[in-house]
């Protein structure tokens, strides 16, 4: 088969004054993470000699605590951004655009060599735990684990609220990593730390995923989940909230509670219809498992893996032949099948759906975003350009990021009169808090 150049593969919306690649010329891009060229070859036969030692390595990385990963990484990066503003800016202003942050730039130049990198499934596991320790949960957190295997729910309580909410919102959290990675547990720091900032409790959900499992039991898991949530609060007082193939399962386990019942008796574990949520914030939502060679070939999954950070091309020749086998074996209907965006969206809750540009999923958000409106669902899109995959995750280094997790705090907190009160409360108590270390500061002054 004829292999595809780098520069053949840019869709239009990349292909105009844009620095790809760090702004290396394309005959040494297409060398380097072109499938079959010798340099991968090459990558390959050492990344196979590397492979024994891995299970090893990878064994005693996850057992550092996750606080001095942390600290360590902070301090790492903010000396590579000393150290390369020291030199000509034209060195290192690699991304995409000159108008982004220098904290872009310099991520740019950190993680683009990544995709030279051949993928595993140890490796994406255990680059998925990364969310662990760039948001390390506070030690003052408390935490309880949810296990009810006659019910199908598993997952992780925390209780984020302040004490002055009585009966306080729930954040409902469906964690990202492409179906083939990523758990509830890495992803408490994240949740711990936003759902502070809206004065609500959270739910994790500790959803199945492959290849052990299915995309479907993925599904089953996270109405189980939503269906349990129900009995100890009300709908009003619940938010979805996603990223990646988390907001897949979130998007579909929405659509399931709108289905019929006969579709419903196959996901839910008792007969009656759960409501709606008040509302579902996404973060690049993975919602189309059907892009291929053969399939919408011009799809940003595909077109885009040579400026994204994260869905790069390494990523997708590792996902995209599992997902037939993900989508319970049954060809590419069943993809298309198991596909929320290809699924009824009537009678959802509002949504806000946050993606990039030039990420890989950016197709399939908008077409999400104009189904959604068609269906007369009420959603507010947030596309931000020239950035990558699950961007506002970087909210810990990047300022783009931060500024989107402020956008998405200030449209849960104004859902209803509940995350209203509870957003007040939250503020209230971060007021107090500052005010109480600003005086025991002065006092020991």
């Amino acid at each position: 088969m004829t292999q595809t150049s780098v520069a053949q593969q840019a869709s239009p919306i990349s292909s105009k004054g844009l620095k790809k690649s760090l702004g290396l010329p394309v005959w040494l891009v297409d060398q380097l993470v072109v499938s079959g060229t010798p340099f991968r070859r090459l990558c390959e036969f050492l990344s196979g000699l590397f492979e024994p030692f891995e299970e090893f390595v990878f064994r005693k990385f996850i057992q550092i605590p996750a606080g001095v990963k942390h600290t360590v990484m902070t301090v790492c990066f903010k000396a590579i951004m000393a150290f390369l503003k020291l030199l000509p800016e034209s060195w290192w202003r690699r991304g995409i655009s000159p108008t982004l942050s220098p904290e872009v730039h310099a991520i740019t130049v950190m993680m683009w060599p990544m995709r030279l990198i051949p993928i595993t499934m140890p490796r994406v596991r255990v680059g998925l735990t990364s969310l662990s320790f760039s948001y390390p949960a506070s030690s003052s957190l408390v935490e309880e684990q949810i296990d009810m295997p006659e019910r199908g729910v598993r997952g992780i309580w925390l209780r984020t609220a302040p004490p002055t909410v009585k009966a306080p919102p729930v954040f409902v959290w469906f964690f990202g990593g492409a179906f083939f990675g990523g758990s509830a547990t890495d992803s408490k720091g994240f949740v711990e730390k936003y759902a502070r900032q809206l004065g609500c409790d959270a739910f994790l959900i500790d959803y199945r995923i492959c290849p052990e499992f299915t995309i479907d039991d993925a599904y089953v898991d996270g109405c189980r989940a939503y269906e349990w949530v129900l009995t100890r609060t009300q709908p009003e007082r619940v938010v979805f909230a996603s990223c990646s193939s988390g907001g897949g399962v979130a998007a579909r386990v929405l659509q399931l509670c709108a289905a019929g019942e006969d579709v419903r008796k196959k996901y839910f574990f008792g007969k009656e219809q759960p409501q709606q949520p008040a509302g579902h914030v996404s973060i690049g939502a993975f919602v189309n498992y059907t892009p291929g060679e053969t399939v919408d070939p011009g799809n940003s999954l595909r077109a885009h893996r040579h400026m994204d950070l994260l869905v790069t091309e390494r990523l997708y020749e590792f996902v995209q032949p599992k997902l037939i086998a993900a989508c319970g074996n049954k060809g590419e209907e069943g993809k298309r099948v198991a596909s929320p965006l290809f699924q009824d969206c009537g009678n959802l809750c509002p949504h806000f759906l946050s993606f990039a540009s030039h990420e890989a999923c950016v197709d399939d958000n908008r077409a999400f975003v104009d189904k959604l409106r068609a269906s007369g669902v009420a959603v507010t899109p947030s596309e931000r350009p020239f950035l990558w995959h699950a961007y506002p995750l970087f909210a810990c280094f990047v300022p783009e990021g931060r500024e989107e997790m402020e956008r998405i705090v200030t449209w849960v907190s104004q859902l209803n009169d509940h995350f209203k009160l509870a957003f007040k409360a939250a503020e209230a108590t971060a007021a107090a808090t500052a005010t109480g270390a600003q005086l025991t500061k002065t006092k020991l002054q």
